[in-house]
């Protein structure tokens, strides 16, 4: 049974009981269970890398990709 689903650019990563997925203009975390948006991030200027892989190492969300990494917190 497909509990949710949700438009993505890049490949998610599960990290902290949420999902982080690169979208149209940023990356969002949703919740693993419920898939509602907790934190949407929209990136401005150069935006994420194309088809970033996203990471999290505590606060930081560290997107790479296309020969750029990027953190954001």
């Amino acid at each position: 049974r497909v509990r949710w689903t949700a438009a993505a650019t890049g490949p998610p990563v599960i990290a902290e009981g949420q999902v982080l997925m690169v979208d149209a203009g940023g990356f969002t975390a949703r919740p693993v269970l419920t898939g509602t948006p907790a934190t949407q991030v929209q990136v401005a200027g150069a935006g994420l890398p194309a088809d970033a892989t996203l990471s999290r190492i505590g606060r930081l969300v560290v997107a790479a990709g296309a020969g750029r990494l990027a953190a954001y917190g």
